[in-house]
């Protein structure tokens, strides 16, 4: 049924980020940003951040300055094109999580 096949595309998706190198060759830190669990990988250019809400109120992120940011996995959240400053607005729903990718400027 259709809840099998969300499921079933979820875990292929979250597969699929196990192939990054970044996950076998890089530092971790785990910290909160507002109110929130941020776990972050970093290696050479690239980063990995995992957003995830627990609290009861939807969450908007508005540092992504970075041209080059996009959501590899979600749920119940999503990138918004741009705030007043020309930068990407992340926002994750109550429950809801993130995964981003960041590549540094050449």
């Amino acid at each position: 049924d259709k809840w099998d096949k969300d499921v079933y595309a979820k875990i292929k998706e979250l597969i699929h980020l196990r192939q990054n190198p970044i996950f076998a060759e890089s530092d971790v830190k785990i910290y909160e940003k507002e109110q929130m669990l941020v776990v972050r990988r970093k290696y050479d250019k690239e980063s990995l951040t995992l957003y995830v809400n627990m609290t009861a109120q939807e969450k908007h992120l508005t540092d992504m300055r970075n041209a080059n940011v996009s959501m590899l996995s979600q749920n119940h959240a999503q990138m918004d094109a741009c705030d007043a400053n020309d930068e990407k607005v992340l926002v994750i729903e109550k429950m809801g999580y993130a995964i981003i990718k960041e590549t540094a400027p050449a």
